[in-house]
């Protein structure tokens, strides 16, 4: 492992050290993992693209809430060697189908609150080989999807066999495009790893905390100042699938 670790090995470096601390709570399907169970379902998800054919570099979007399965999703992808594209849940199909084709992804994962925009848009979207969908433990898969629990219940646990450097490509975010079309901006997992640890410096975030996710993880805010430096520390996430006032006040 590098001096600098990457983000997949973030969560792995935490699971070693407190493999049985709670780490994702996500109330909405009544979840609660501990890191040793993150860490493996990451794992196995991070197979799961692999036997698919994803090879390091490749770009996997999210056009998905908070849940349990974005954590999963975005950690297992980043093992797997991916690179990881979210995309605004809140987007009309157009914008969806020019952010898709402009990273040139190959991989979508959604859920069933944006199915409806995935119906419409896929048929724009060429380079999309493999639809994953997220709900399959509550709804049933649309035809052209793979379901998430099924594929991820059945995925080896194995290590995967990808070297991630902390120089990789990290993920695509999207700006929001209010002068024109959006525009792709890169980060490295060394970005990432250096943000965790400003984070740490201007914040008393220990590895005893709780936190809840409440702002949407497709965005920086949430993914880089909640989710990933109470990974990196070995805190606990509660993940809201989106944001409700009178029940962010209940679980604080």
């Amino acid at each position: 492992m590098s001096y600098l670790p990457t983000v997949p090995e973030t969560l792995a470096r935490t699971a070693r050290k407190y493999p049985d601390r709670e780490a994702i709570v996500y109330p909405r399907k009544d979840v609660r993992w501990t890191y040793r169970e993150f860490d493996r379902r990451v794992t196995q998800f991070a197979n799961v693209l692999r036997e698919s054919g994803v090879e390091p570099g490749d770009r996997v979007s999210l056009l998905m809430y908070n849940s349990a399965e974005f954590a999963v999703a975005v950690f297992g992808l980043l093992r797997a060697g991916a690179v990881f594209n979210p995309i605004n849940y809140r987007l009309a199909p157009g914008e969806v189908e020019y952010i898709v084709n402009d990273s040139h992804s190959e991989v979508l994962l959604f859920e069933e609150a944006t199915r409806e925009t995935v119906d419409t848009a896929r048929e724009a979207c060429p380079d999309v080989e493999t639809y994953i969908y997220v709900d399959d433990d509550t709804h049933p898969a649309p035809g052209y999807a793979e379901g998430f629990h099924d594929a991820v219940a059945g995925a080896a646990a194995d290590p995967v066999d990808v070297e991630v450097e902390p120089d990789d490509q990290y993920a695509i975010m999207y700006t929001s495009g209010t002068t024109g079309k959006p525009k792709g901006v890169f980060h490295s997992h060394r970005d990432a790893t250096y943000h965790n640890l400003m984070y740490f410096g201007r914040t008393d975030l220990d590895y005893a905390d709780v936190g809840v996710s409440a702002m949407p993880l497709y965005h920086n805010a949430e993914l880089n100042c909640g989710l990933f430096p109470r990974v990196n520390l070995g805190a606990k996430s509660v993940i809201l699938h989106e944001f409700d006032a009178e029940r962010v006040i209940e679980l604080i």
